[in-house]
């Protein structure tokens, strides 16, 4: 028999609304969905929107992020350039938590139109 725990909310918790908030923007961005998939879920998996959700003030948005990187464009020297940026200035913990790998995945999806 299951028991069920006292302690546990009655209804099934959801994610922050900002959290899911930009989601549907990745259906009009004319990007293959598995790339806007992957690099969404790199994006989430590794905390990105922790601090760079839609109302962020303390660190630059998603759309402002992806409007950068679509200044700069997709090519592997551009992303790289970023990539040394992002490493190098400032001293944020969670930037020096995502491998060089993954990092350059989700700036490859910014650059593509990822907001």
């Amino acid at each position: 028999m299951k028991t069920i725990d006292p302690n546990l909310p009655s209804q099934p918790t959801r994610p922050s609304a900002g959290l899911w908030a930009w989601l549907p923007l990745l259906a009009g961005l004319g990007l293959p969905v598995a790339a806007a998939d992957e690099g969404a879920r790199l994006a989430m998996d590794h905390g990105c929107l922790n601090c760079h959700w839609s109302h962020s003030h303390s660190s630059p948005t998603m759309s402002h992020l992806a409007e950068k990187m679509a200044r700069k464009g997709d090519q592997p020297a551009a992303l790289q350039h970023v990539l040394d940026e992002m490493r190098h200035e400032g001293n944020i913990h969670g930037h020096r938590m995502v491998s060089d790998e993954t990092a350059l995945a989700i700036l490859k999806w910014l650059a593509q139109g990822g907001k």
